[in-house]
């Protein structure tokens, strides 16, 4: 009565604990049936990017009652009732209601704001976080395994760079054997040079230098804006947000991040074109120098573990680009993608639903992928 009287309604956040205090409470489902998706339903909904800008006070997203209640707050109903806000036939002029997702087509009306991962409802969703994974396990393993490998060999020779401060240069006696003479011919030939690469290697172009630096940039920023989000239940996550400007300028932060991310993107491939056209015409493409994986880098990748465990007297001869810078590279372009196009799916839904193929499965998986690919580049980034 007194909120009828004062023109007063609760936070979006107090609606959304109000309505979880039943609909998150297991006895509740016993007693009334629900099962699946509907038992699931708060958990679902505290995983979307709606209820996380909630938690950090954002007013501009959904709550309870703005999808599943009608102008009048007590008239919810099931999705199966012809009346109700939720169902199939009345989704669309939900979706666009207010100053929610304006303008959208139909196919936003397609889009499970609860992604559930029951089998009867998304099982994709399930599917793909298997995916990620096991894509963030293999990932994980393959990096501390070249790690681990290449120190062991390093340390085992007693060339690691590690040791570099403990050696002075030494002088070569003698002349290697006629086998042994040539490039790279001579075992652990840095004990005998003084380390000192300034001037020794072209420096970059200035293209590769802002491109770096763009990325540098672009990516620390997005992950100090966008890992909050992603914990959103930690206290640290709420701080960061707090000394950021609170989480509309968070989100605004990141949002220009992700448009220098895009545009370093962009940068790169026409630099990269323009590039590999200009050597095409003079007749001086080499792809050995490029970062195109060959049959060669999987031998060397061999060779290269073979050496390490002691079984070869010396490492195999590198092209430009090594195996493990490929791997950097190939996994910057995957993750590049992935960002990109995901991102593009939380930040113009509206658009994405209707270009993308088969939106109702491809826009969940593809905005669950954002964090998920986030939190693999992050770890990555800060343990390599």
């Amino acid at each position: 009565s007194h909120r009828f009287k004062m023109k007063t309604s609760r936070p979006a956040l107090e609606v959304v604990e109000l309505c979880a205090s039943c609909h998150a409470d297991k006895d509740f489902h016993n007693i009334v049936g629900s099962t699946g998706p509907q038992a699931e339903a708060v958990d679902t909904y505290k995983d979307t990017i709606h209820y996380r800008i909630l938690r950090f006070g954002g007013t501009d997203t959904a709550d309870c009652l703005d999808c599943h209640a009608t102008e009048n707050i007590h008239d919810i109903r099931p999705a199966s009732d012809p009346a109700s806000a939720v169902n199939a036939n009345n989704r669309g002029n939900t979706c666009t209601a207010g100053e929610c997702h304006v303008g959208a087509g139909t196919n936003i009306s397609t889009i499970d704001s609860h992604l559930s991962k029951h089998s009867d409802r998304g099982p994709e969703i399930h599917i793909v976080e298997l995916c990620m994974e096991g894509i963030m396990f293999a990932t994980l393993f393959i990096l501390f395994l070249l790690m681990g490998m290449e120190t062991y060999g390093r340390l085992r020779n007693r060339d690691a760079r590690f040791f570099r401060w403990l050696r002075k240069p030494k002088p070569l006696s003698g002349t290697p054997p006629p086998e042994q003479q040539g490039t790279g011919t001579i075992p652990n030939l840095h004990r005998h040079v003084d380390f000192n690469p300034k001037g020794d290697y072209r420096r970059y172009s200035t293209h590769i230098v802002i491109n770096h630096f763009l990325m540098m940039l672009a990516f620390t920023v997005s992950v100090v804006t966008g890992l909050p989000l992603f914990f959103h239940n930690a206290e640290w996550a709420h701080t960061v947000v707090h000394l950021m400007g609170g989480i509309d300028m968070t989100r605004l932060i990141h949002r220009i991040s992700a448009f220098v991310f895009t545009f370093d993107c962009v940068y790169h491939l026409v630099v990269l074109l323009v590039g590999t056209v200009s050597k095409l015409v003079r007749g001086t493409f080499d792809i050995r120098r490029t970062q195109v994986p060959l049959w060669k880098d999987v031998k060397d990748v061999y060779f290269d573990f073979r050496y390490f465990l002691g079984l070869e007297k010396q490492r195999p001869k590198m092209e430009k680009f090594m195996y493990k810078q490929k791997l950097h590279y190939l996994a910057m372009v995957w993750g590049c993608s992935v960002l990109t196009l995901s991102g593009c799916c939380l930040l113009f839904p509206e658009t994405m639903v209707e270009y993308l193929p088969f939106p109702k499965i491809s826009f969940n998986i593809l905005r669950l992928m954002h964090a998920e690919e986030s939190v693999l580049a992050f770890l990555v980034i800060m343990l390599w």
